[in-house]
């Protein structure tokens, strides 16, 4: 059994959440002029950070929590389920209308959406009830149809809702049978999921499908769980850059891959860097690091981080067509103003965001999760 302990709040998770999604809307920005200059065009492992957080965060919050929300009551899993909903829902569905709406105004309301994909560009389609119910589950990421059916990047937020699903499997499992053994029973159904489905799976433009990213979810997971294994922490980092490394979906590319299991030792070293027997100056090194990233600027960077990732991307898109050719402000079509103007909105814009849509949503959820912790047990201390 994993080792019950008290919540902490890590503070260089925040400047790698916030650091991240600047990347990914810098990386965009660039991508509108055609610059694809090495790493700040390389936007999915911008991506894998937050899905390696993600995975690291939810194991290190439940059973930080264990001793409060037991993992074997059923309780415990809908307060979970509960709060991941109002975290991103609210927002999501707020910028979802919006996007469906501005769609249908340049269709002309024809009930149609456009299907994007990197190959073929846009292809129209018709689906649009089942387009938008698709959606509002998040089921829209299983589909290589919907996945890219919106301007919005939400194909992660699909993603991320399909690991909240099966996240308490997960725990579970690894705490019965060993964190180690999970690890092996996902890197066979990895491999057997990607030869067996391989025609279906690269269908799909991005990852959308749980599978093609549960590798880096686990790796997450496991540098959490290695929290609770001082003497194994050095085999879990193994594991872990091994989960980052597994050829699926044909691999995005060995660099990437290579990067992808880089930014996992890097997170590792933040993790449990300060407590290993390294010089003194290394240590420190980890250290301010550290401090730094926890940080009141970065602090604000992750407090903006989710609605800068919801919003930035319609946002490059409108300032495109504002600086086209023989639009009003073509003179400015350039990547410098770009860089200037979009991330100005684009974190203002935010912070409206998160105001008035995402801690409203946040403290609606933690009102309907109160009801449901009063009916916890009583717990004796």
């Amino acid at each position: 059994m994993m080792k019950q302990t008290t919540f902490t709040h890590i503070g260089y998770l925040d400047g790698l959440r916030g650091l991240a999604a600047l990347w990914v809307m810098v990386g965009h920005i660039l991508a509108m002029y055609g610059e694809f200059p090495p790493i700040v065009s390389w936007t999915s492992l911008a991506v894998d950070i937050f899905i390696l957080l993600s995975g690291f965060l939810m194991l290190h919050q439940v059973t930080a929590r264990e001793i409060h929300e037991p993992l074997d009551r059923p309780q415990t899993w809908l307060i979970f389920w509960l709060t991941r909903f109002f975290r991103l829902a609210p927002l999501y569905y707020t910028m979802l209308v919006i996007a469906v709406l501005c769609e249908q105004y340049q269709n002309g309301f024809d009930g149609s959406f456009h299907f994007s994909n990197w190959e073929s560009g846009s292809t129209a389609n018709d689906q649009l009830g089942l387009h938008i119910i698709s959606h509002i589950t998040f089921l829209f990421g299983l589909s290589p149809e919907f996945a890219r059916s919106t301007w919005l990047p939400d194909w992660s937020i699909s993603l991320e809702m399909q690991f909240y699903l099966l996240f308490p499997f997960l725990a579970l499992l690894g705490r019965s049978i060993g964190w180690l053994t999970v690890v092996g029973i996902t890197c066979a159904a990895c491999l057997l999921g990607d030869y067996l489905f391989s025609s279906f799976l690269h269908q799909f433009s991005l990852p959308s499908i749980l599978l093609l990213k549960i590798n880096v979810f686990m790796g997450g997971m496991l540098i959490a769980a290695a929290s609770q294994k001082p003497n194994s922490r050095f085999i879990y980092l193994f594991a872990a850059t091994g989960l980052m490394l597994l050829p699926i979906w044909g691999s995005a590319g060995m660099i990437l891959d290579f990067g992808r299991a880089l930014i996992c030792l890097g997170f590792w070293i933040l993790a449990f860097g300060q407590q290993m027997k390294t010089p003194s100056p290394i240590r420190w090194t980890i250290s301010q690091v550290s401090t730094t990233l926890g940080s009141w600027p970065f602090v604000v960077l992750a407090d903006l981080s989710y609605g800068l990732y919801l919003i930035h991307f319609p946002i490059i898109l409108a300032w495109g067509r504002l600086t086209a050719s023989e639009a009003p402000l073509s003179n400015l079509h350039n990547p410098l103003a770009a860089l200037i103007v979009i991330p100005m909105v684009a974190y203002a814009l935010a912070w409206v965001a998160r105001h008035a849509v995402e801690l409203p949503g946040i403290e609606f959820g933690r009102r309907i999760t109160r009801k449901y912790r009063d009916l916890q047990p009583a717990q004796v201390y």
